[in-house]
């Protein structure tokens, strides 16, 4: 993992993040308590995060999605793959022609 004195000379991009006022607070009060940077907690933060070893490596659209994953009976078995279901896609409802509608 790389320290923060490592960054002395990368070039930062800044971001902006949108926190709950309790999560702004608690940060605010940790880097009084560490006298460091919020910056430098949050970038400690996603490196933490975002380790290939981390506990809690980010997820999958699939993985977020799994409860949904195979929910629907009865609709088409290749309907992400045969072009056919996209026919008449984009058109108002009356036009379509594909097979759902």
């Amino acid at each position: 993992m790389t320290r923060l004195a490592d960054y002395s000379k990368v070039e930062m991009k800044t971001i902006s993040v949108k926190l709950p006022a309790s999560l702004g607070a608690k940060l605010t009060f940790a880097a009084k308590q560490r006298s460091t940077t919020k910056s430098a907690i949050v970038r400690t933060a996603l490196e933490q995060y975002l380790a290939p070893n981390a506990e809690h490596p980010p997820e999958s659209v699939a993985a977020l999605a799994k409860e949904l994953i195979g929910c629907v009976s009865g609709g088409p078995s290749d309907l992400s793959y045969n072009k056919k279901h996209l026919e008449g896609l984009g058109q108002k409802s009356k036009e379509r022609s594909g097979p759902w509608h």
